[in-house]
Parts: structure tokens; C-alpha cells; sequence
């Protein structure tokens, strides 16, 4: 028998021997996640648009795993706070990140270099749903439509808009550049904050997500005059679209998702993904995220991580266009 053989034959004997181990231990640590609590990290605060949403999941999600799903709110550094202590954390299967698409896919266009690598450092389990922006502008200035918009702020110098988040901080680069007219950026560290300076007319525009938007509309300060997105939400039905408004091309990356660190085990992943997909089947849970203008749809590991490899290809040229900027 040549060496050849007698290598091939002790590393198979070895590897018969412990492929079953590899499997017992896979499947052991499939059923030890339901003796821990998961720790579901929200980079955003309280009453963020995140954080809304991650509650919506949390509870559907604990009863699909069999286990108790805690919200840990880590705002700051534009979400990196809490991203980044996923990213570091063990993958143990019980620390686990509230993903939407400005930390995932524009942070790391912004920032250079990027201080991590969205396709690499995570494992992205499933999609949740998408949500549209939008444009919010005071009452109190009598718009009456995106073209009338457009044509005051030509004649000004600079307009004055918010600066909220890095998805709508993209949308709107993109709505300037493509009306014609010139902004400055007004930082806001919070929703409550967009409200009064909207109202009050010390800026004149603002994209904040429909849910924000709606509730904000009804309160009469404030009107919306478009939303980003295919098709009108149904809880603005009265707004229309980008594209019905004339701005076709002005959209936005909105979407939420769930993603563990790098290196958590396959057999635990699997069962993540099922998990979160049979909670978005969930008609209570459906109406909830519908209320809050989020379409609900999970997915396929595969086809989030697809899907977020399209978006950094997609939106790479615009956030560069853009003077959307991470210092």
C-alpha cells in the first residue's frame, strides 16, 4: 500500500469520524438557542423607524424560536455603534442586528474607507419588508405641488433642508440635483426635532419615512407633496408618487432585515431564516407592519445577500454624485 493510500485512508478514516460529531454539534447548537435569550440590536433609538418595526418582530419572532428576543437600542455614529458591536460580537447565535438599508448599503459607500464589509462580516438571514420616503414640507408655505416646489426654490439661492439619516439624506441629493436647485443640509439627532423645524419654516423640506409622514400630515403643520416608491402607500393614499409627481428617477434604498455576524453555523441560520419567515406570514403581524407603511416580505438568505450586493452596485454611483458624506 503506497503512502498516497495510507494518508487518503487515515484522513478519510478521520473525516468518517468526525463528520457525525460535526453534524451532532450543529444540531446541538440548533437546540441550545432556545435556552439563551437573542439580543436584537437596533443601531437606532427608541421610537425610531427601526425600532417600531424591530418591536412588530420581536414577539413573533421569540415564539417562532421558542426563546425570549430582548430590543437593544445602540444609537450613534450614524448606526455604527450598534452594527459594529454585532459585527464584533461572538457568533453564538444570540446577538443578532435589526438591519435596514443605511447602515447596510449606504453607510458603507459614504464612509472611506468603509470600516467594515456588508457582504462579508454578516450573515444575511432574511429580508423583513420595505417602506417609502416621504417629502415633507411646511404647511404654512402653500404648496400646492412638487413642480410649484421646485419653481420657488429655483429662485432662492440656497433651501434649507434637514438632514436625518443617510437613505434620505440620498434622496435628497438626488431630488436637488435632478430639480435644479442648490440646499444646505440643517443635522437633526432626532424625529422630534424635524417637526418644529419643518413647521416652523426654518427649513423647507425633509424625506422621513411614510409612517412618520402620516402621522405628521394628519396633524395638519405639515403636507406631503410626494413619496418614493412604485406605488402610493395605503396609509398616504393621497400622495403621490415620485414618478406621478415628475421625478421618476427619485428613489431611495428603504428596507429592513435581520443579519447575525459572520460565522454563525449553518444549522442556526436555517433556523432563523424560517423563523422570521413564518412570522411574516403572521396576518396580525402583516396588518401591524402595513399600519406602519412597511410591505412585508421575508426571503431567502441567498436573495438578501443578492439583493444587498445590487444595491451597493446601484447606489455606489449615486451616493458618489451625491455630497452625502460620512466624516
Amino acid at each position: 500500500m503506497s503512502y498516497a493510500k495510507n494518508t487518503f485512508g487515515a484522513f478519510g478514516l478521520a473525516a468518517a469520524l468526525l463528520m457525525p460529531v460535526t453534524v451532532l454539534a450543529e444540531e446541538a447548537s440548533a437546540q441550545s438557542l432556545s435556552k439563551k435569550p437573542v439580543t436584537l440590536v437596533v443601531a437606532f433609538g427608541a421610537g425610531s423607524g427601526s425600532d417600531v418595526v424591530a418591536r412588530v418582530i420581536a414577539e413573533p419572532l421569540s415564539k417562532q424560536l421558542g426563546t425570549p428576543v430582548i430590543i437593544e437600542n445602540r444609537p450613534g455614529a450614524v448606526g455604527q455603534i450598534g452594527l459594529q458591536q454585532v459585527r464584533r460580537s461572538v457568533p453564538d447565535r444570540h446577538t443578532l442586528l435589526f438591519g435596514e438599508a443605511g447602515i447596510l448599503a449606504i453607510y458603507p459607500l459614504a464612509k472611506k474607507p468603509a470600516p467594515f464589509n456588508p457582504l462579508k462580516d454578516f450573515v444575511h438571514i432574511s429580508f423583513i419588508g420595505e417602506t417609502g420616503l416621504t417629502w415633507l414640507v411646511p404647511a404654512q408655505r402653500g404648496y400646492k405641488s412638487v413642480k410649484d416646489y421646485v419653481a420657488r426654490q429655483q429662485g432662492h439661492d440656497k433651501t434649507m433642508l434637514l438632514s436625518v439619516a443617510l437613505a434620505n439624506d440620498v434622496a435628497t441629493s438626488l431630488f436637488a440635483d435632478l430639480a435644479g436647485f442648490k440646499y444646505e443640509p440643517i443635522a437633526v439627532r432626532s424625529a422630534g426635532d424635524v417637526v418644529p423645524l419643518i413647521a416652523s419654516g426654518d427649513a423647507e423640506g425633509v424625506f422621513v419615512s411614510n409612517a412618520f409622514a402620516a402621522a405628521q400630515i394628519a396633524g395638519g403643520r405639515l403636507i406631503g407633496l410626494m413619496q418614493t416608491g412604485d406605488f402610493r402607500s395605503k396609509i398616504l393614499p393621497d400622495v403621490p408618487t415620485a414618478a406621478e409627481a415628475g421625478f421618476p428617477r427619485v428613489i431611495a434604498p428603504m428596507w429592513f432585515s435581520l443579519a447575525a455576524p459572520a460565522g454563525t453555523p449553518g444549522a442556526i441560520v436555517e433556523q432563523l431564516n424560517k423563523a422570521i419567515n413564518n412570522a411574516l406570514q403572521d396576518s396580525v403581524v402583516r396588518q401591524k407592519l402595513e399600519g406602519l407603511g412597511v410591505a412585508p416580505a421575508g426571503s431567502s438568505v441567498d436573495s438578501m445577500h443578492k439583493r444587498l450586493a445590487k444595491d451597493l452596485s446601484d447606489w455606489g454611483p449615486v451616493v458618489e454624485k451625491s455630497d452625502v458624506r460620512v466624516p
